[in-house]
């Protein structure tokens, strides 16, 4: 014979998945806290105390997995992303997320497919489009990669990462002048860019202006930027 569950069980059951839910939820807050301040160890803690409770919310999966990926343990931030995909496919952030993991690990094929999937589930998120640019240009496919850059600037025009990486594709490919606009562009949008300084100032070097190229090293290594080649110091005494 069947017998129904009482009632008052039912409702302990549900009480307890309520304050369950509930702990899991107060977790998850205080790791995005942990995470936007950048302590990532304490963040990763907090989630695994999160999932321990509830294993069926994607987006501690793939807090967790930013976690991981920001202490450079990329495998165990593939993981997580991927639990995050099964759990709910058609979010686009564990696919960007795990993609980018991808791209840490030189993984570019991988990393495609995960920001074209990204891609997939929402086609408005310019930092999608700025990676896949970084992909193929790590790709040698300057023109994709160009492409690429152009979407993210159209969706965000004031994503000034976009502008640098475009300016550092244009470079390679010797288009110098497009390369100084968007060193210009990525400047302007960070003045403290040192890094965007020297880019340009090597594309005025190329380009022939060795003043105003000079210049910008000397503002690149004022700005703390260290990477300058003795080769530039030297030619810039």
């Amino acid at each position: 014979m069947v017998r129904n569950t009482p009632i008052y069980i039912l409702i302990l059951i549900l009480l307890v998945f309520a304050s369950c839910s509930s702990n899991s939820n107060e977790l998850f807050e205080e790791a995005k806290t942990q995470l936007d301040q950048g302590n990532w160890d304490q963040a990763r803690n907090l989630l695994d105390q999160a999932i321990e409770q509830d294993s069926t919310v994607p987006g501690y999966f793939n807090a967790r997995g930013v976690a991981y990926f920001e202490m450079q343990q990329y495998d165990k931030a593939i993981q997580n992303y991927t639990k995050a995909i099964q759990l709910r496919g058609t979010d686009y952030k564990p696919y960007y997320n795990r993609g980018r993991a991808f791209i840490a690990q030189e993984r570019y094929a991988d990393a495609l497919q995960d920001l074209d999937r990204a891609l997939k589930a929402d086609s408005t998120v310019s930092e999608i489009y700025n990676n896949r640019g970084v992909v193929h240009h790590n790709l040698r496919q300057y023109s994709k990669a160009i492409g690429d850059f152009n979407k993210s600037i159209y969706v965000a025009s004031q994503n000034n990462v976009a502008y640098f990486n475009r300016g550092k594709t244009n470079f390679v490919m010797e288009n110098y002048e497009a390369a100084i606009e968007d060193f210009n562009m990525a400047i302007q949008q960070n003045p403290q860019h040192g890094e965007a300084y020297y880019s340009r100032g090597m594309a005025y070097i190329y380009n022939n202006d060795k003043e105003k190229g000079c210049a910008d090293v000397v503002k690149a290594r004022e700005l703390g930027y260290t990477s300058i080649s003795e080769e530039i110091e030297n030619f810039c005494k």
